[in-house]
């Protein structure tokens, strides 16, 4: 794939990883990160987004033709309203704003957060 790709959650553990494979692959990266006091020492774009924020999506997009939907809130205080936010109507707003500009090609990963997890020992 040539040209821009997208990378949401640039400034996770598989954010961060994958936009250096990608760099290293020779890829045009535009990372995402809810602040960019947060971003990875990366020598690529990156642009402050949430993706609670459906409003900032179509410019953090523009000119992409591909998106790596990474991003997404695990927070182990409170009622765990704000992972599902993040997981659903976070990845809603990306997933249209994709739509929207166009972008054929998408990959979009999830964390034990969406499925849970078994005890220790359990499989």
């Amino acid at each position: 794939m040539e040209g821009l790709v997208v990378v949401t959650g640039a400034n996770g553990h598989i954010g961060n990883n994958l936009c250096r494979q990608l760099l290293e692959e020779g890829y045009t990266v535009r990372g995402t990160v809810r602040s960019l006091d947060k971003a990875p020492d990366l020598d690529m774009e990156f642009v402050e987004a949430d993706v609670l924020e459906n409003l900032c999506w179509d410019n953090v997009l523009k000119g992409a033709v591909g998106l790596f939907h990474l991003a997404t809130i695990y927070a182990t205080s409170g009622d765990g309203q704000l992972i599902l936010d993040t997981a659903n109507q976070g990845t809603e707003n990306v997933l249209r704003a994709a739509a929207k500009e166009g972008i054929k090609r998408v990959v979009y990963t999830s964390s034990v957060a969406a499925i849970g997890s078994s005890p220790k020992g359990v499989v």
